[in-house]
């Protein structure tokens, strides 16, 4: 069992009306595998909400990073580290350099 696990907020814990939307998992091997769980959020009426998701889970990201002690070493702001996370985000939605796939390894090509 991976131990690795975040902890859960506890307004998430008694809350019933919050649901997990994905799990991510990441491994800095040589390979870097990047293992993401997903399910569809409560508020498929509007899909473009997961823009938002992505924004502020970007957002989170650049904070830690530049609170962390490579970022306080490097003096980076929040801003430029941003920057960079988008510039991979639309790399990447521009050129895929993976394959989405089940979890039972299909990737939907027949």
């Amino acid at each position: 069992m991976n131990n690795n696990r975040i902890p859960v907020d506890t307004i998430v814990k008694f809350d019933p009306t919050y649901v997990e939307v994905a799990s991510i998992w990441m491994s800095d091997t040589q390979e870097s595998k990047i293992i993401c769980a997903v399910r569809m959020p409560p508020f498929d009426h509007d899909i473009g909400l997961i823009g938002l998701l992505l924004v502020d889970l970007a957002r989170h990201f650049a904070k830690m990073y530049v609170e962390s002690e490579i970022g306080r070493q490097q003096e980076f702001v929040p801003e430029s580290v941003l920057e960079q996370i988008k510039d991979y985000f639309d790399a990447e939605w521009n050129r895929p350099t993976t394959t989405i796939m089940d979890l039972d390894g299909d990737d939907g090509k027949k």
